[in-house]
Formats: structure tokens, sequence, C-alpha cells
């Protein structure tokens, strides 16, 4: 499939009351797993799990779907549960996450590969470059200086990630009763 198609088709996925409930159920288990799905290993680690349901809705829906939710579901857990000041770039990087997400999976077999592609990408695009640029932005800080001590994180997180998105991401995909949606 082209990608201009998954585009075209995601898109169209906005003209079925069918995904957008299911979509808008996908976010409210998000913030649902925001709020009460995350392992707190030390001060600056912690485990989460609630990117793996963005995964799910690229994965149903495409990446048009996939960056409205990504980005509505960013907002949202900022209302429900605040944790700082507002960050428009982290909403920013969000709805590029559900985008690539989308782009990485919608109408695909879930395979190591893709996902492998998709966590890398998320990992070390957008975790480490651009929220740490939105970071600096935010607090003033050196991007440099943030970047050392994010680097080390990212890259024990990455692995962690790989297998949550691929063991929930192959399991949700082989349920029988979601190919119908």
């Amino acid at each position: 499939m082209k990608k201009e198609n998954i585009f075209k088709q995601s898109a169209q996925e906005l003209k079925s009351t069918k995904s957008i409930v299911v979509t808008a159920m996908l976010i409210a288990i998000y913030i649902i797993v925001y709020v009460f799905g995350t392992i707190r290993i030390s001060e600056v680690l912690e485990v989460r799990f609630q990117g793996s349901i963005l995964g799910i809705i690229g994965y149903m829906f495409g990446p048009v779907v996939g960056g409205i939710s990504g980005g509505t579901a960013d907002l949202l857990k900022l209302i429900i549960r605040p944790s700082g000041g507002i960050i428009i770039g982290f909403t920013i990087s969000e709805i590029l996450r559900g985008i690539l997400y989308g782009c990485c999976f919608y109408k695909s077999k879930i395979t190591f590969t893709r996902v492998l592609i998709a966590v890398t990408i998320s990992t070390f695009v957008i975790n480490m470059l651009l929220n740490t640029f939105w970071l600096s932005q935010y607090f003033g800080s050196s991007f440099i200086g943030l970047l050392s001590g994010r680097f080390v994180k990212e890259l024990i997180m990455y692995p962690i990630q790989i297998v949550i998105y691929y063991t929930v991401l192959k399991t949700f995909s082989s349920v029988k009763i979601f190919k119908r949606i």
C-alpha cells in the first residue's frame, strides 16, 4: 500500500461513528493507564504503558486518527492529572508519535521489525531529541546538558519499550474481536 493512501484511508476513518467511538474509548484507556499504569523505578526512571495504547490506535485507524488521538490524549491527561506547566511541544511530540505509529502499523501485520522501527524513531528522535529540545526551551537550559542525562534514561528504556509494544500490539492484533472493528 502506498503511503499517500494510508493517510487518505485513515482520514476516511473519521467518517465512521464506530471508529470515533472506539478511538474515544482507547483514549480513555490511555488516560487510565497514564494515571494508574506507571511503574516508578527511580526518581527519573519510569516504565509507562500508555504509548502502546497510541500504537493500538495507529494500528486500527492509521496516522491521521493516530495524530489527532495523540494530541487529544496529551491535552486530556494534562487536564485530568496536571504535572507541571503546559509544554505545547510535548503535545506536538504526541501528535507526531500517533502519526508515526499509524504509518508503521496501519493495515500491516505486526512484526518485530515494524515495532523495532517505530520504537527506535519514537525513542531517539521524539523522546531524546525533540522532547529534550522542548524541555530546554521551557526551562531555558542547555540542550546538550539535558540530552546527556536523558540519553542514559532512554537507552535503558529502549529495550523495555520494544518488549512492551511488541507484546501489546502482537496480542491485540491476534484477538479476533478487534479484527471486525
